[in-house]
């Protein structure tokens, strides 16, 4: 059962947040991508936005591809309780065919004219219009389902399950950091009379001199 919010809404578990940015932080050198830890994420389109890039899809803000990939990670978000998930492209294939289901021809279009240019290299020869979205359906599960295939493989081999003490550990960096700051910026207390009369320097007085 995937975590929901109390009015009901999806709300996506830590360990598939840290996979939705698990490239953008391998990806950066010096460990400057933690900050992808660290910061909140949005809502369920950031979360479907960062599905999608790691799937190759140029874009995830048309209502069809939403729908279809934030369905496919409520799913996903129950199998990654289980380590390692599921690899294989034929493991992601029900749960394809069920989030495509309910996309109209002009969806299953759009969502495979924003995949990556392999998605759009087949050819569909003696196809009649009125044929072409059965044609098309087959294609978008086959090819979304070996993307979600690679994307979770990835993040098998990344074992992102590290990357909760790493969150830990940069969160705990930048709570110092942003103590240091705050004492650095607060205006110095004024001196007592009595601790500048502690501190008063003695006149140094050369040797022979009275």
């Amino acid at each position: 059962m995937t975590p929901q919010t109390d009015d009901g809404r999806y709300r996506a578990s830590p360990r598939l947040k840290n996979a939705l940015v698990a490239d953008l932080v391998f990806g950066d050198l010096d460990q400057s991508g933690d900050h992808w830890l660290t910061d909140a994420l949005g809502g369920e389109h950031e979360w479907t936005e960062h599905f999608g890039r790691q799937l190759g899809l140029r874009h995830t803000y048309a209502g069809g591809i939403h729908d279809t990939l934030l369905f496919l990670l409520q799913q996903i978000d129950d199998l990654l309780k289980v380590w390692p998930p599921p690899q294989k492209p034929e493991d992601y294939r029900p749960l394809v065919e069920a989030a495509t289901r309910p996309l109209t021809p002009i969806e299953i279009y759009d969502t495979l004219l924003a995949g990556p240019p392999k998605w759009r290299q087949g050819k569909i020869p003696e196809c009649s219009i009125a044929r072409l979205p059965d044609k098309l359906h087959p294609i978008l599960d086959r090819e979304l389902a070996s993307a979600v295939s690679h994307v979770v493989t990835t993040w098998v081999e990344w074992d992102i399950r590290k990357l909760r003490e790493r969150r830990q550990e940069a969160l705990k960096a930048a709570e110092e950091k942003a103590r240091a700051e705050a004492r650095a910026a607060a205006p110095r207390k004024r001196p007592t009379r009595k601790e500048i009369e502690d501190n008063r320097v003695v006149p140094f007085t050369p040797p022979g001199r009275t």
